[in-house]
This record gives C-alpha cells, structure tokens and sequence, in this order.
C-alpha cells in the first residue's frame, strides 16, 4: 500500500513538472510571436541588401558586456525591450549553427557559465540609427570574455565562428564593420606583447580576405589604461592602427570610469555608452576618408 502511494506521488509530480515545462514552452514561444508581432515591419529585415547594416562585435569581456549584476548591471526594464530597426544572432556558439534573426536586447551575448549584461553594442546601433535614418542595423555578438589573441586569431574556434555568422548574415545584409575591444589577456605577458601587433594585423587581413571585403572597416578600443600604460606594446599597437593599417580606427577610454572597483578593468554603463558613440565617431570618420579617396581617384581618372 505504501509503495502504491509512494508511486502514485511520484507519478503526480512528473506530471506537474511536465506540464510546468510544457507551459513555459508555451509561454516562451507566445512572448516571441508577441514581441515580433509587437514590432511589426519594424523587425522584418529589408528585402533591399544594401538597407541591412551588420556589425560583428569581437574580443572580451567589454564587447560582450562586461558589466555584471555584481558590478550593477542588472537590466532595466526599458534595456531589456527590444529596440525597432535593430536586430541580432542570439546563437552564441563557437560552432554557430544559425537560429535567425531576432529583436535585439541586453544581453547581446548568451555564454553558458559567463552571465553577461549591459554592453556597447546596442548603444551603438542606437547612435548609428539616429546617424543613418532608413536602415536596420543587425549585430553579430562574436565576443568572449578572458579570451587572448591566440584564441581569437585565424583559424580558432572563435574565429570560425565568427566566419560562420558572418557567412549566414550575409546572405540578407551586408557586413559594415568590426568592432573590436581586447587585449587584457595579452598586455600583462611579455611573450604575448612582443607579437600582438603582428598577430593583429594579420588577423585584419585575414577577416577581410575571408569575408571577401578588403577594406572592411575595423575599429578598436582603447583598453584600460589604470591596468595597462599608454606605452603596453597591447595600447600601442591598437593606437596605431589607423597609421599603418587602412581603413581601421581607434577609440580612446583614458577619460572613462569603471564598474569593478579597484580591479578597473570592466567599464561602467555610462562610458560603455561613452565609448558606442565613439565607436560610431571613428567608423564615420573611416568610411569618410574612403569615399574622399574614391573621390579623388575618380577624378584623377577623369582628367586621364
């Protein structure tokens, strides 16, 4: 009698739990169909190419949002909404097997073991909207935190990945730029600094040849210079990018604050959003000198 009722209980709780699951389904896939229906036109992706402008957001922990509930980043109803004309991958995967678009919310990155929050993705995309009325911007969150160059560089899984994402978006958009932040992982080892500026150039060249777009704009940022001197081999090489590689450029942060105390490392949310608009300053200033010098080409092949 007793092992009769003792089944019969369990029994009942798998059926609970069964049905609790089944419920959560439901409503997961009722809040998904809501929120694209909320959004209407405003979330379908243009039919025209050339109207889907795609990031790729690459490096560490401040591109993939760096800010943690312990640091006080837990999200604010309104950063959790999604924002019109702004989309994203939500598949985060070494091995990207491509789930879709979907609305963009904070956070841009889902990492299994790495809870992520606020990052300068979505503030960038907001600011590039207000600059380039018209079109929808699509992110490919490709970041990862704690990661060196090695592990991002050509030929990773990292980097594989990023391939994948960008091969998939491509096929309804068009790749406007990389935004790049890291080099923690690589400034404080003497072995990693004498070769990251090699390694990045090299990985530059490579995404481009890659993705098959030579002058793909690639814009980095200063990492923090509390932690990391202007003069860390890691700073210099991104500072210098615009002088020796074309069409990249650099954001600089020694003005910024951050989240994590004395640690220093992480961004807080009002220069993480700081730091977007710059990002969209440096990316205009890029593609800026690309048409003057198309233009100037064009001319010279006039009087020709």
């Amino acid at each position: 009698m007793k092992r009769t009722i003792a089944f019969l209980a369990m029994m009942m709780v798998a059926t609970a739990c069964l049905r609790a699951e089944e419920a959560g389904r439901v409503e997961k896939t009722k809040e998904t169909v809501e929120t694209k229906k909320a959004l209407g036109k405003d979330w379908r992706i243009p039919e025209d190419k050339s109207k889907f402008h795609i990031f790729v957001l690459y490096g560490q922990s401040n591109m993939a949002g760096g800010i943690k509930e312990r640091f006080g980043g837990t999200l604010t109803e309104e950063e959790k909404t999604p924002i019109p004309h702004i989309l994203q991958v939500r598949f985060h995967s070494k091995r990207f097997r491509g789930q879709g678009w979907f609305p963009a919310v904070h956070p841009l990155h889902i990492i299994p073991g790495r809870p992520q929050s606020f990052g300068l993705g979505l503030p960038f995309a907001k600011e590039y909207l207000k600059r380039n009325p018209g079109v929808t911007v699509g992110l490919l969150p490709c970041a990862y935190g704690g990661k060196r160059m090695d592990l991002l560089k050509k030929g990773s899984g990292l980097y594989n990945g990023v391939l994948a994402k960008c091969k998939f978006a491509q096929e309804t958009g068009t790749i406007k730029g990389i935004l790049w932040h890291q080099g923690e992982s690589d400034a404080f080892n003497e072995d990693r600094c004498k070769v990251y500026e090699e390694r990045l150039h090299e990985m530059i060249a490579a995404l481009r040849k890659d993705l098959g777009i030579p002058d793909l704009p690639f814009i980095s940022g200063e990492i923090s210079v509390k932690n990391y001197p202007k003069d860390n081999p890691v700073q210099a090489a991104n500072r210098a990018l615009p002088q020796k590689v074309s069409s990249t450029g650099w954001v600089r942060t020694d003005d910024l604050t951050f989240c994590d105390g004395k640690k220093s490392v992480h961004f807080d949310r009002k220069s993480l959003v700081k730091m977007a608009h710059r990002y969209c300053d440096a990316y205009e200033k890029v593609v800026d000198k690309k048409k003057e010098e198309k233009e100037k080409q064009e001319k010279k092949q006039g009087l020709k």
